[in-house]
């Protein structure tokens, strides 16, 4: 891959490298779009500065959480959508564990995820056979397709993707087509401190939309919680006055 306006080859870059597993997730940045950085965390004169060795990035940190010595145990078979994947950092991660993962975001993002996803798992010459993972087209708000919910995903990861209140209703409306009352899908958020009133908007929406929401890593730059279609209530409910 290469940059226009330079010619400089964008490499595959390590990402991310388990600490429990030989885990290793490569991806290839791209400045000129949204969708194809990892973002950091934090709050600045700069919300979307490019900082992908920053600890606190969202993705970075969602990851980090799901690390654990029981990691490939836990995932193995977990069917896990991923949205507004932009890099797929975490559902590459997942799907090394054996989780059978599906990356969606908006169709000009899809090959780079695909790119990403050979970055990961087709290095040196040797292709993962035993890797379940796609990348599919899911533009928040719209129809869902029936192949995401044959059968319904038992995860769904969601990593600083509530940064813009305009996209609210839309992710929404998608997460309550993804996860009918009775669904057992879990899930995860990990979301970067930028714009706190903006962010807190969703999660106020999320609850009275019926599902329960569980704060996992309080931190003051990504804050990791996870959910189920539910009662609408929360353990941490007066974060979001």
């Amino acid at each position: 891959m290469c940059d226009n306006k330079n010619g400089n080859e964008r490499v595959p870059r390590l990402t991310f490298e388990s600490s429990h597993s030989d885990a290793r997730i490569f991806t290839i940045e791209d400045p000129s779009a949204i969708a194809f950085r990892i973002w950091p965390a934090g709050m600045s004169d700069s919300p979307l500065k490019l900082d992908i060795d920053s600890p606190s990035c969202a993705a970075r940190a969602l990851c980090r959480f799901f690390d654990r010595p029981s990691a490939a145990k836990e995932w193995a078979g977990r069917r896990v959508l991923e949205l507004g994947s932009g890099c797929g950092m975490v559902g590459m991660l997942l799907a090394w564990w054996g989780a059978k993962v599906t990356l969606t975001d908006l169709p000009d993002v899809l090959d780079h995820l695909r790119k990403n996803i050979a970055a990961t798992f087709e290095r040196e010459g040797q292709t993962r056979k035993d890797v379940s993972i796609t990348a599919k087209a899911l533009a928040w708000g719209g129809p869902v397709d029936s192949s995401f919910l044959s059968p319904p995903p038992d995860d769904i990861v969601i990593a600083d993707c509530i940064y813009h209140p305009a996209l609210h209703p839309l992710l929404l409306r998608t997460l309550c087509a993804l996860c009918p009352p009775g669904s057992e899908t879990r899930i995860w958020f990990s979301e970067t401190l930028r714009w706190p009133r903006k962010q807190n908007r969703f999660f106020r929406r999320f609850l009275k939309a019926g599902f329960s929401l569980r704060l996992l890593s309080p931190a003051n730059e990504a804050t990791i919680r996870s959910a189920v279609p539910g009662t609408g209530r929360s353990d941490d409910q007066n974060a979001f006055v």
